[in-house]
């Protein structure tokens, strides 16, 4: 009876051992071949959703990781610098406003007309000369404020050629020799004459 037992025992195991080989082929059988996180598995491309770049980053030691890094400063050094070039465009927007309130001010000479003129002119003043400041966030790194500053001041500068001109429109400008009638001497006489009466 144990002689029985003990090889009923023995074919219960090389079951399990057949058994156990037949599982492990058929593993073999359905694993994916190792990708290099780029999708070159022997031809298989990446699945959807698959991210290699965490996998190649591990690979390579962190230098993935350091290319991000390199690649976040780049874009935030263009966005900076956009954010620059949008400042030095602001005053265009200001221009058109200011235009159109001196054509609604007219030409004749009063208050309205006379602050609106006066305030086109010292407004740009202040900002070339607080340029410095107004670009002041935007200094080092990659940014240059150079040409954005430039422009800032030329917008500026238009903006208070035309309060010139609004001001020469209301005939507060000395253009005219009529302004100046009081700075020139006389001229001095070349001929005198006299006469007498007779009686």
């Amino acid at each position: 009876g144990g002689t029985r037992v003990q090889a009923v025992e023995r074919g219960e195991e090389a079951h399990l051992h057949v058994g156990r080989h037949v599982a492990m082929a058929e593993l073999r059988r359905w694993r994916m071949p190792p990708l290099d996180g780029q999708g070159v598995g022997k031809g298989i491309e990446d699945p959807p959703g698959w991210n290699g770049s965490k996998n190649k980053q591990k690979s390579e030691g962190g230098t993935r990781g350091h290319v991000q890094e390199a690649t976040t400063a780049t874009l935030g050094a263009n966005l900076k610098q956009q954010k620059c070039w949008e400042l030095a465009q602001s005053p265009f927007r200001g221009m058109l406003m200011q235009g159109f309130m001196m054509w609604m001010s007219g030409n004749s000479i009063q208050i309205f007309s006379i602050i609106i003129t006066l305030t086109s002119i010292a407004t740009p003043v202040k900002s070339i000369v607080g340029s410095g400041k107004t670009f002041q966030p935007f200094r080092g790194g990659e940014v240059d404020v150079k040409g954005p500053r430039l422009l800032f001041c030329l917008l500026h500068f238009g903006g208070m050629l035309m309060g010139l001109w609004k001001l020469n429109k209301l005939g507060l400008l000395p253009t005219h020799v009529s302004d100046w009638i009081g700075a020139p001497h006389p001229p001095q006489a070349l001929q005198f004459t006299s006469g007498t009466v007779l009686a």
